[in-house]
């Protein structure tokens, strides 16, 4: 219970106020003048002083300014013999919780000193809570600061890297082109208006598929299509298109969704390679392939025809020298013939024996049969040749 203090200099008002109080369980200290009290306080906490205005030395006011001075915490109800409104009203300007006049019932004392502590009780909660809400306030000021400060700094990072990051995207080597969820063109970069001779003013807030590109829309469209239904990155090889410059020219392009921090889509962008030198190098290098192939397949033709064609070179000489034989040998007998040669018989004869007539017999169908081997393995070489 709330513990009183009492200050009266009048004994029977203390003994009144006392009873009434331990009859209601409030606990209480009792003190006849000023001084008295000042040294009760002291030593000890009350919850509330009630205190006569009238006392000879020293005035129930200037017993409730020293508390509202060393104890503001303590409530002060002050007590006289004047029932005057006006009374009242300075006990309250110059700072008193409550007021009772002289002659008082238990009520008013009870009623009074209920309603005062009740409320410094709700004074006290709401200023712990505007304490709190002050500490909080401040806590909160100072992490305000504290994040202000160092949303500065990151904005100037930002500033930096985005600047960067502009300068790399603007001049980088790849078109780079950022298309929202309507279609619209919302980044353009500098390669972008080289690869396609259309500044950024000039299509920038328009729909991508209205700009005019010579390239080929239809896989273009298919693949931002799939992009934008599936949510998946694409690449689309070999797209043609005429640069500015009306030169036929190849792209590489890669479609990808864009994601914000919500995890949902905010568009596409678009990154166009020009491949084409490429392409060209490609063509070369598989050409001097094919060559070097060419090359390799003509040698190993010439070594399987070489052989082939040796043995017909030296079965034709061997034939021309043979049948320069039998020319000769047909001469002779056509002089036997004749008779005009008395020793025909006997060159003839020698002339067999000297040409060896019997081995050309063996010797030439054998030739014939390995040149015409020869020319026809010639000929399938080449025939596979031309179906290869």
């Amino acid at each position: 219970m709330p513990n009183i203090l009492i200050v009266d200099d009048e004994k029977p008002i203390r003994i009144i106020i006392g009873r009434i109080l331990k009859h209601n369980g409030f606990d209480y200290d009792r003190a006849s003048s000023t001084f008295e009290a000042i040294n009760l306080l002291k030593n000890k906490h009350y919850d509330l002083v009630l205190s006569d205005i009238e006392m000879p030395e020293e005035s129930g006011i200037s017993l409730m300014t020293h508390v509202l001075i060393e104890y503001p915490e303590i409530p002060v109800i002050l007590v006289t013999v004047f029932d005057d409104p006006g009374m009242a009203e300075s006990a309250f300007e110059i700072g008193a919780d409550g007021y009772v006049a002289k002659p008082f019932t238990e009520n008013d004392i009870l009623i009074e000193i209920s309603n005062v502590l009740q409320r410094r009780k709700k004074e006290k909660k709401n200023k712990i809570y505007r304490e709190k809400l002050e500490t909080r306030l401040q806590q909160r000021t100072k992490e305000l600061k504290n994040a202000k400060c160092d949303l500065e700094i990151t904005k100037t990072s930002l500033d930096k890297f985005v600047n960067k990051l502009d300068s790399v995207t603007t001049y980088a080597n790849d078109a780079i082109i950022m298309i929202d969820n309507n279609g619209l063109i919302s980044y353009w970069n500098y390669t972008a208006e080289k690869f396609f001779g259309l500044k950024s003013e000039q299509v920038l807030t328009r729909p991508f598929i209205k700009c005019r590109m010579n390239w080929e829309w239809l896989n273009i469209i298919k693949g931002l299509y799939n992009c934008l239904n599936n949510n998946v990155s694409i690449q689309l090889d070999d797209i043609s298109f005429i640069n500015p410059n009306g030169k036929d020219s190849i792209l590489k392009i890669f479609l990808s969704p864009v994601f914000g921090n919500d995890n949902k889509r905010t568009g596409v962008i678009f990154l166009g390679s020009d491949i084409t030198a490429l392409k060209e190098l490609e063509n070369q290098t598989a050409g001097s392939k094919n060559m070097e192939s060419v090359g390799k397949l003509s040698a190993g033709i010439v070594d399987e025809i070489n052989i082939p064609l040796q043995n017909v070179t030296n079965n034709t000489r061997f034939l021309q020298k043979s049948f320069l034989n039998l020319t000769s040998l047909l001469t002779k007998y056509e002089l036997l013939l004749d008779n005009k040669n008395k020793n025909g018989t006997e060159d003839v004869e020698n002339f067999v024996n000297e040409g060896n007539l019997k081995y050309l017999a063996k010797d030439v169908p054998a030739t014939f049969r390995e040149t015409i081997a020869g020319l026809e393995s010639v000929t399938n070489i080449i025939e596979g040749m031309k179906k290869g």
